[in-house]
């Protein structure tokens, strides 16, 4: 696979990651400031429960399609994957007829306060599923650009839809039933550019799905349980804990915090969804595993030097970022923020490692390590979360995947060695980039003061955002932390006026 396609997939990509950003940003703020700490608690915590919902919903089949068709299509074997496609979706479609059989009498029964709520979060979680599916048909096809146009439609959607459920009688009814409408109008968005791509593949009946059947089925359950498992490592379900022994206020701040701090957690996503089915179309061509090993790591390492220096920015400045964005109210969620970004230093290395395992058909040691670390995570909410309540909750979650991360890409890292003659890594020195950023942070917050000293808020962030940029400009002048291979893959996606500035910040003898 050529660089320039992957420089295409890593742009809209990128540009997909840039709209979901900005649309989360703003209706975040927007309806944790309208909402107030105690209702944005119980929005919160049945927003959550639609996305584990519909994480579930979808047992794998999201990621099951970008591999299949992606190794199919890679293979020369178009045929194959509209055959994983039409049988992964006829199972898919009794999961969601069950879910909305089971789980709306359950809403009604046992929703108490929370019930209306409850029941609009059953075919939000529905939705959420179909998207997730047709997006890994269009991942696996590596058609990022419909996955973009149908990002941007979704949020414009969205805030529309805020605007009005934010003034219903029930203000947390509103603002669900606004993110479940757009999100089903985003997957009928999604299923209409999807359907033609799929068609093109080849006619219904071209290819007998016996085999493939049988090894979608297997992949696909594989997947469900890392689906669960990672929902329990990644996803909020320290809430469950923190529920029965904090206030609707507490809860707010944490979601509030959870919910920035996924913002920089969707950073990695960028080139790791990029990465997935790089990785299943070398396998479906039989690339040998020094390949597959040399492009984990030089994702790796393009993904580090992208989020590490902005991540420990953002851990340096959290309550000024919280300050800014969030209401007074919310300043105990800055703290938690804080704590909640320290896995992501690891992001890099834990998330290509995932991608990696998973493209090349190695996501059953990926299960085995993913249970561990969500056991892990569940015997650290139980002692942590009674005693010291959302701080608890935080270091519970940050301390299972800041491991788990790392043990992921040690587990890709083994499995798939590079060569020997493999061009050299940049760790070191992109460790290097991060220390001098948050340096930068804090020593311009430190000059220009905060509240204290009656600084404006946004002025002291804007301050402290500068002093972290200047940190790591001078610290990648300093340390050139780009191999020349590396240097080599970027230089097509940079503006002429740029490439000047890449040969400064990458090893000698990548120009060219």
């Amino acid at each position: 696979m050529k660089p320039p396609s992957l420089v295409a997939d890593a742009t809209f990509n990128t540009a997909s990651f840039a709209v979901r950003t900005v649309g989360t940003l703003v209706s975040l703020a927007w309806v944790a400031k309208a909402l107030g700490p105690e209702l944005q608690g119980r929005f919160g915590y049945v927003h959550w429960i639609a996305i584990i919902l519909g994480q579930v919903a979808v047992w794998g089949l999201g990621i099951a399609m970008t591999r299949f068709v992606a190794r199919e299509v890679g293979g020369g074997r178009p045929g194959q994957a509209r055959a994983a496609v039409r049988t992964a979706w006829i199972w898919l479609r009794a999961t969601l007829v069950a879910l909305l059989v089971l789980g709306l009498p359950a809403a009604l029964i046992f929703g108490a306060e929370l019930r209306l709520a409850l029941v609009i979060s059953i075919p939000y979680a529905a939705a959420i599923a179909g998207c997730a599916f047709v997006i890994g048909i269009c991942h696996g096809l590596r058609r990022f650009d419909v996955v973009f146009i149908a990002d941007a439609v979704y949020y414009v959607l969205l805030l529309i839809g805020i605007a009005f459920g934010l003034g219903a009688d029930d203000p947390v009814v509103g603002v669900l039933l606004a993110f479940a409408g757009a999100r089903v109008l985003n997957l009928l968005l999604l299923w209409s550019q999807a359907a033609p791509l799929i068609t093109a593949l080849g006619p219904k009946g071209a290819v007998p799905a016996g085999p493939l059947k049988w090894e979608l089925r297997h992949y696909a359950v594989q997947m469900a349980m890392l689906t669960l498992l990672g929902a329990l490592l990644w996803e909020r379900t320290e809430l469950l804990f923190l529920k029965p022994t904090a206030s609707y206020e507490q809860i707010g701040w944490f979601t509030a915090a959870v919910g920035l701090s996924i913002l920089v957690t969707r950073v990695p996503g960028v080139l790791g969804q990029v990465m997935l089915p790089l990785v299943a179309g070398m396998h479906g061509a039989d690339a040998p595993r020094e390949e597959i090993g040399l492009a984990f790591r030089r994702g790796a390492r393009l993904l580090s030097l992208l989020v590490i220096g902005p991540v420990c920015v953002a851990i340096a400045s959290g309550p000024a970022i919280v300050q800014v964005l969030l209401a007074d109210e919310y300043k105990p969620a800055g703290d938690l923020f804080r704590v909640l970004l320290v896995p992501m230093v690891l992001s890099g290395v834990g998330v290509m490692g995932a991608k990696t395992l998973i493209g090349a058909g190695g996501q059953r040691s990926l299960v085995w390590l993913t249970s561990w670390m969500a056991s892990v995570k569940l015997w650290l909410c139980l002692w942590l979360v009674p005693r010291y309540g959302a701080m608890g909750a935080a270091c519970a979650v940050a301390l299972a995947q800041t491991v788990g991360l790392a043990l992921e890409g040690a587990l890709a890292a083994h499995r798939y060695p590079a060569a020997a003659a493999a061009e050299p890594s940049r760790w070191f020195e992109q460790a290097g980039v991060g220390a001098w950023a948050a340096a930068g942070t804090l020593a311009a917050g430190w000059l220009i003061g905060g509240e204290a000293r009656g600084t404006d808020p946004q002025l002291a962030l804007a301050f402290q955002f500068l002093g972290g940029a200047a940190g790591m400009a001078a610290a990648a002048m300093l340390y050139r932390p780009i191999p020349a291979g590396d240097a080599e893959l970027l230089r097509p996606m940079l503006l002429l006026r740029l490439v000047p500035l890449l040969d400064r910040v990458s090893e000698p003898g990548a120009a060219g």
